[in-house]
């Protein structure tokens, strides 16, 4: 047998035989225990999962449930006293999802002598009037022309009247808050 035929013989043992090791290795790692490993793909299960709890509100006025997500920043009577009542909550999500909801007593006039109501009525450049899906047949509601999302619910009751603005710093959707403010209409108890 040639020298150069003893060196190919001997090359190819060597590969066989590490061949063979590494499909021992490959088996071996293949059939271990799973722990510590990393995955790619879907889990099959995951407790960060949970959808997070509603949120109640409870006033002398009214009561509903903010969608999960939400965190009541400010709740109670208003201080200036401009307001029997007002709430704010956002969300601390992506989205940035706000709402404000305050109950004051309604002018002799009705809502169209509310400030905030004559506003959005006068200046069509900025505000128009759209009727969200829910919206209660007494109520009135303007959306912001430009910007970011955002609308009022001007909703008479009685003597008092709710006045519920959604909005977002420019992530979320008119149809996603659209879908809060059904949430919570369809929640809203006058009290």
């Amino acid at each position: 047998m040639s020298r150069k035929t003893k060196i190919w013989l001997v090359v190819l043992v060597v590969l066989v035989v590490v061949g063979v090791v590494m499909y021992v290795l490959l088996q071996n790692w293949m059939n271990s225990d799973n722990a510590g490993n990393v995955y790619v793909g879907q889990p099959k299960t995951n407790s960060s999962d949970k959808t997070p709890d509603s949120v109640a509100i409870k006033s002398d006025y009214f009561t509903a449930t903010l969608p999960g997500g939400f965190v009541i920043k400010r709740s109670g009577a208003d201080p200036s006293g401009s307001s029997l009542f007002q709430v704010t909550a956002d969300t601390p999500s992506t989205t940035d999802e706000s709402i404000a909801a305050s109950i004051s007593t309604t002018p002799p006039g009705g809502i169209q002598e509310v400030g905030d109501y004559h506003l959005r009525a006068s200046q069509t450049d900025t505000y128009a009037p759209f009727t969200p899906p829910n919206l209660p047949p007494s109520a009135k509601a303007f959306k912001n022309v430009s910007g970011p999302a955002g609308f009022v619910v001007f909703w008479p009751h009685a003597n008092h009247f709710a006045e519920i603005s959604l909005s977002t710093d420019g992530v979320a959707s008119l149809d996603q808050l659209q879908t809060v403010f059904s949430q919570i209409v369809a929640s809203w108890q006058w009290l």
